[in-house]
């Protein structure tokens, strides 16, 4: 149960260190290239996995859902405020319910494929250990820095959270309370994905706080 709490508050700031990762590396590209066309491409580059992913996940949950939506575009893009749009997909407007399912659908592809990639690469016998922890340490981080959800993306969420709440509380006055058997869902396999999680999103965390503050001593974080 622990791994789970450390787990949860790990992945609550690397929310907030997320936005900033992105911002000032495109600052720091910019500042080396001068050109917006190669800050573009060099983020595209870098960022490209958790990117692909991030605007396939809302497609994809669009479609299941029902819900018109256009082309994928993956190419990061500098705003004009200096804020970075790592990528975009058209989506229709919809009720609250389906907007808050396409919104979120990044966060829940993300650690999928991270719990995936941290259960299987390190104890894969065919790849090097060298090479596995390395491929791992980087879908970690470039899914884990790309995978939240943006402000577009938390549209109308609001609106689900507050009917959530008032089903909580309705079911607190009417006495009806709901028990889990943890022990029976955080089987041996579960324990051990989490525990590997929480000791590469602790390093993904530390590793994002010595880039901003590298780029802090350099004046370029914002």
């Amino acid at each position: 149960m622990i791994y789970l709490f450390a787990f949860i508050v790990l992945l609550t700031i690397l929310y907030f260190l997320s936005r900033g990762i992105t911002q000032n590396f495109s600052r720091l590209f910019f500042r080396i290239t001068k050109s917006r066309k190669w800050t573009h491409n060099f983020l595209a580059i870098l960022f490209l996995p958790g990117i692909f992913l991030h605007e396939v996940a809302h497609f994809l949950m669009a479609l299941i859902l029902f819900v018109p939506v256009g082309q994928i575009e993956i190419k990061p893009e500098i705003l004009d405020d200096g804020k970075v749009r790592m990528g975009s997909v058209p989506v229709a407007k919809t009720d609250f319910l389906r907007r808050f399912l396409i919104g979120v659908a990044p966060l829940l592809a993300g650690v999928s494929v991270i719990f995936l990639g941290l259960y299987y690469l390190p104890l894969n016998s065919y790849i090097p250990v060298v090479f596995a922890y390395t491929l791992t340490a980087y879908l970690v981080f470039v899914v884990g820095n790309t995978m939240f959800m943006s402000r577009s993306d938390l549209e109308g969420s609001w609106v689900l959270l507050v009917f959530i709440l008032i089903i909580v509380v309705t079911f607190y006055l009417l006495g009806i309370r709901v028990s889990l058997d943890t022990g029976s869902i955080l089987t041996s396999d579960i324990v051990y994905i989490f525990k590997q999680a929480v000791f590469f999103f602790s390093i993904l965390v530390g590793v994002d706080l010595l880039v901003l503050l590298i780029l802090k001593k350099f004046k370029i974080v914002v």
